[in-house]
């Protein structure tokens, strides 16, 4: 069965850590939308949406303490969940999928198939690689109404290239990915990621939601995986931003 890793690093310090996830019994990605309908007195219907982010409830059940194979996995689960209740973030990557977002410099038009690379792309582990050809990818923009479609790489380098002819015109930001790896993740409540479900067998249930300042501070060649703090260190040769205040991204109102 596919496996899934999750990339963190431990309240914003040290270097990047992994846990890998031997199977999961549900991942469940979602967009979430908040919006406003209103009626006009002819009758239209009008949608303003004042808010959109991605949602991750990923799930594995009856895990046993008493395993020994699941030793290392449960340690670094546990201590996960201290990093998750303080607000930091989780990359999450199923599947083998690359664990890298890339950042359009010109979207491209509707119709079009090329996508204008930027030289900012950032990847969490230097050896995870990055889309290729034959490379399954989602194309979405970050801007309100957000925009998103899926295809695949016939091209990937000096600029991405898609089999099929783009659906949108997608405004900048605008991201490439895999469908599987999502780069900035949190728990939607610091509720437990590990649950009680038997005498030593314990499910992980983690119910995440995207944090677009993170994911929008990769564009400026950093990685940042914690919001409560503006430093922090560094990956590889990328520095953090100076500032979370220079961050702008769309407004999620809950």
């Amino acid at each position: 069965m596919p496996s899934t890793t999750i990339y963190w690093q431990p309240m914003g310090q040290g270097p990047i850590q992994t846990i890998e996830i031997d199977f999961l019994t549900a991942l469940d990605p979602q967009m979430e939308a908040e919006s406003a309908t209103t009626v006009t007195l002819g009758g239209a219907v009008q949608r303003t949406i004042s808010g959109q982010r991605w949602t991750v409830r990923a799930e594995r059940s009856s895990i046993s303490e008493l395993d020994p194979g699941s030793a290392a996995m449960l340690r670094k689960l546990r201590a996960l969940e201290a990093h998750l209740h303080a607000g930091y973030s989780i990359a999450l990557a199923h599947d083998g999928a690359p664990a890298a977002v890339h950042f359009a410099v010109n979207p491209g038009r509707q119709g079009a198939t090329s996508i204008a690379r930027g030289g900012n792309a950032a990847a969490y582990l230097g050896g995870s690689g990055g889309l290729a050809i034959g490379s399954a990818v989602i194309v979405e923009s970050l801007a309100l109404p957000r925009t998103w479609e899926t295809g695949t790489l016939s091209a990937a380098s000096p600029a991405f290239v898609l089999t099929d002819a783009m659906l949108y015109a997608h405004q900048l930001p605008v991201v490439v990915r895999s469908p599987d790896f999502w780069p900035a993740l949190k728990l939607r409540e610091a509720s437990p990621i590990l649950v009680s479900a038997g005498p030593n067998v314990l499910d992980l249930e983690l119910d995440l939601v995207e944090d677009l300042p993170e994911v929008l501070a990769l564009q400026g060649g950093g990685i940042q995986l914690g919001t409560q703090t503006a430093g922090g260190a560094s990956l590889g040769a990328r520095a953090h931003l100076a500032s979370v205040a220079a961050i702008t991204a769309p407004d999620w109102r809950p």
